[in-house]
């Protein structure tokens, strides 16, 4: 047998008494069941370094998720601006403003405040944009708006007018972002500081883990959540602000 021969070979490797050299469809076999173990584990592999991205992004907005229950203890219950128009700061810059809620910014370092599977995974100055995004209430703008998270019902402060949302534990505060379509070059699909939910377009969710997106709720837990779980969900009160299918990107994260 084929198999025996190629063991009594190596055998006479370990123990220097190398009687013959493989012939050439000996070294093919052992290409081929190298491949056939590759082919194997390569996949599992590309999986779990995905789910450890997963682990490491669902950490990291919790951390975001514990600074925003801390700022709005600060400031009467409500959450930072997604833009402050009068200091001109994001809310993620609000944060890390000073070191109070976060760490301060750095250009080119980490933050807990990017997701570390989608581009930029660092910090890019100056800017306030690349970064998770924060939800933007139905029909309103980014500046000014912001959440009172420290009561119950969840209210939203915003251009439009003020939007009940209901439980703490189903309104979605922040989460997974991406700026572009799926048309546009992947240069310009980087992670944005704010999503619209009832908006097709520019400023999406983005399902980036095996097709599920991490996402930050009023009352601190972070979930992994799917297109069906967002989809016709987690409006306001009134039935306005869900989700739409033209605003959750599923394309996989930028390498």
């Amino acid at each position: 047998m084929l198999l025996p021969k190629m063991l009594r070979k190596w055998n006479g490797f370990a123990t220097g008494r190398l009687r013959a050299s493989f012939t050439l469809i000996e070294l093919l076999v052992v290409i081929a069941i190298i491949s056939i173990l590759a082919a194997l584990l390569f996949p599992g592999l590309k999986s779990a370094k995905e789910s450890a991205a997963g682990i490491r992004c669902m950490n990291g907005l919790h951390q975001v998720s514990v600074a925003f229950q801390l700022y709005a203890n600060d400031n009467d219950g409500w959450s930072p601006a997604i833009f402050d128009s009068v200091t001109s700061l994001s809310w993620s810059e609000t944060l890390a403003s000073n070191s109070k809620y976060l760490p301060s910014l750095a250009d080119g370092r980490e933050t807990v405040m990017l997701c570390p599977s989608q581009k930029p995974r660092f910090y890019i100055a100056p800017s306030g944009g690349h970064f998770y995004g924060m939800r933007v209430p139905p029909g309103a703008g980014i500046t000014g708006s912001r959440f009172r998270i420290t009561s119950s019902p969840i209210m939203s402060a915003a251009s439009a007018g003020n939007k009940d949302y209901g439980a703490a534990d189903q309104t979605i505060l922040l989460g997974d972002s991406v700026y572009g379509d799926a048309g546009s070059p992947s240069d310009y699909r980087y992670q944005f500081y704010f999503f619209i939910p009832d908006g097709a377009g520019f400023y999406m969710v983005h399902l980036r883990h095996q097709k599920r997106g991490n996402f930050a709720f009023a009352d601190g837990h972070v979930q992994s959540l799917s297109r069906t779980d967002l989809v016709g969900k987690h409006g306001a009160s009134d039935g306005t602000g869900t989700f739409i299918p033209g605003a959750i990107d599923e394309l996989p994260a930028q390498p």
